[in-house]
């Protein structure tokens, strides 16, 4: 089954009748169509350049894992979960979001491999633009980095190494601790 349905049934995500509001694990959610947030990405590209771009993007990525930990934590008593079901969890959020389908590989001590058939970014961003010549998914590198310290206690550094917008087969990212 599905996560989202998964949680759906299980009652992770609500809908209040009477103010409209969907609640996605006790907080409140949006449907917001893709093509909505590529505009947004790539108008931070055209306006502050890519660089500036990529850090606004992660740090939302970032914010958006930090929040959501703080509501899991509460929720799933988290504290008390292996790190395998963490990843487990983790993997399952990210398909119920409608991000795409990921795996999480261990490269060696210091480095995860994270792929995905393509985010719903990459897909939608390549649907829509006709050449992009960068890699795209820059909001969930700062959502995996993040998730990737939380877990491990240590700073991490995520980047998108093949991007399905840019032309590539899928979407990797490789994500390495820092020393």
């Amino acid at each position: 089954m599905h996560p989202f349905l998964k949680f759906l049934e299980n009652g992770e995500i609500l809908f209040d009748e009477e103010k409209g509001f969907i609640i996605f694990f006790r907080e409140g959610s949006i449907f917001m169509p893709v093509r909505a947030f590529n505009f947004l990405e790539r108008k931070l590209i055209e306006e502050f350049g890519l660089e500036k771009a990529k850090e606004i993007l992660k740090l939302i990525g970032k914010f958006q894992v930090e929040q959501a930990l703080k509501r899991y934590v509460k929720i799933l008593n988290i504290n008390q979960i292996t790190k395998e079901d963490i990843t487990n969890f983790g993997e399952n959020i990210l398909t119920a979001m409608g991000i795409g389908k990921f795996k999480i590989e261990r490269i060696d001590d210091k480095a995860f491999e994270v792929i995905s058939p393509s985010t719903i970014f990459s897909f939608e961003a390549r649907l829509e633009y006709s050449s992009i010549n960068h890699v795209w998914d820059f909001y969930v590198c700062g959502m995996i980095e993040r998730a990737f310290e939380i877990l491990l206690g240590k700073k991490f550094i995520c980047e998108e190494v093949e991007c399905y917008a840019k032309g590539g087969e899928r979407c990797r990212f490789v994500c390495k601790a820092l020393e």
